[in-house]
């Protein structure tokens, strides 16, 4: 997680977008990094809900030398908890 955090350049608040039939709020970054001696590099739109949590991510990159589009929709399961250990 520290590594992902730290591979993040020049983040971008778009303000709202619409995309895939919803409107969201729009960030864009970059993402450049080198974790167990793999390099990659990625340009990631990411789309965000009300209360924060993203729900869609766009991820054009390259690790490798083998260069990717992905497209995620994240669903989240209003069922599922998480709490602390006791």
């Amino acid at each position: 997680m520290n590594i992902g955090r730290a591979s993040i350049k020049d983040p971008e608040c778009l303000g709202s977008a619409n995309f895939e039939g919803g409107s969201y709020d729009h960030y864009r970054y970059r993402s450049d990094a080198d974790f167990m001696g793999i390099k990659t590099n990625s340009a990631v739109e990411m789309y965000v809900v009300h209360d924060n949590r993203p729900i869609w991510m766009v991820v054009d990159g390259e690790a490798m030398g083998i260069k990717s589009l992905t497209k995620q929709k994240i669903t989240y399961d209003s069922c599922i908890t998480i709490a602390d250990p006791q």
